[in-house]
């Protein structure tokens, strides 16, 4: 990918409100959507940190603390669908 300035929240408004074209939008409702997905999983590992902080975890706690993270992240990647075409490699 090659080096871009991301669009800030208000950019995102402004391009929402100045392209009513479909594609764009749900291009801006994409980007917007992907932000908060970070903040969720972020969210998650910090509790999921704590939690295995405070409560002296086990490494099966470990685990099942991980497998929550990466099914959280495999029903984003699963949303997003392929990196690349159709069936191309990721």
């Amino acid at each position: 990918m090659p080096p871009f300035e991301t669009p800030t929240y208000r950019e995102l408004r402004r391009i929402w409100t100045a392209h009513p074209n479909e594609d764009v939008r749900r291009l801006a409702l994409e980007v917007q959507t992907g932000r908060h997905a970070l903040y969720e999983l972020e969210a998650l590992t910090a509790g999921e940190l704590w939690y295995l902080d405070k409560k002296s975890a086990t490494i099966d706690d470990a685990r099942k603390a991980l497998a929550r993270i990466r099914r959280r992240l495999m029903q984003e990647k699963h949303r997003i669908g392929p990196l690349t075409g159709e069936g191309g490699k990721r």
